[in-house]
């Protein structure tokens, strides 16, 4: 008798074990599911909605540094030139004849010119956004770039743009046209 009776009492030990246990667990889940449908929320708040803001990051970040491996004038316009967006013919045309006005390139022309580039390295440090509150979004970022010579330089990029729409983008892009074109130069098919 005394064999059932522990045998009862410890059964009923595990059972409520058991069900503490349960109770426990689906406390827990349902604390963190709360806690990640919070943090969910907020990452939703401070996430930088799709944009011109990521157009203007992913340009610094794989397009721009494609400028410091041009190998000559003709690989550095075209790299410009599909960077920039001006893509057709009569587009490329009235990029050579506003080429004054784009400092960034007349910059890397003369560095190119002098035999400076292609450079050997360039990291992009710093990229940041500017200002983001107003109707212009402003992101830059600071290329350290270790040039053919092996000096080393810093360049300074701003882009900017409207925060919802194309209307206004970047003195130096163009924004009437949208397809690609390939940016390998004569020199990179031949290598």
């Amino acid at each position: 008798m005394k064999f059932r009776k522990y045998w009862f009492l410890g059964c009923f030990g595990v059972i409520a074990v058991m069900f503490c246990f349960s109770q426990t667990v689906t406390h827990a889940q349902s604390k963190s599911a709360t806690t990640l449908e919070r943090k969910i929320k907020i990452l939703e708040k401070v996430q930088i909605q799709e944009s011109y803001t990521q157009v203007l990051i992913g340009k610094l970040e794989s397009d721009w540094p494609k400028l410091f491996t041009a190998k000559s004038v003709d690989d550095l316009f075209n790299k410009y030139a599909f960077i920039t967006w001006y893509i057709d013919d009569d587009a490329r045309t009235r990029l050579k004849s506003q080429l004054k006005n784009h400092t960034y390139y007349l910059e890397y022309e003369q560095l190119l010119k002098k035999g400076l580039l292609p450079a050997k390295k360039a990291n992009l440090k710093n990229l940041k956004i500017d200002s983001y509150s107003s109707d212009i979004i402003a992101v830059s970022g600071m290329y350290d770039v270790i040039l053919r010579d092996g000096t080393s330089k810093s360049f300074d990029v701003t882009l900017k743009a409207k925060k919802e729409s194309l209307s206004y983008f970047s003195p130096m892009f163009n924004i009437e046209e949208g397809r690609g074109i390939s940016t390998d130069s004569k020199e990179e098919a031949s290598e």
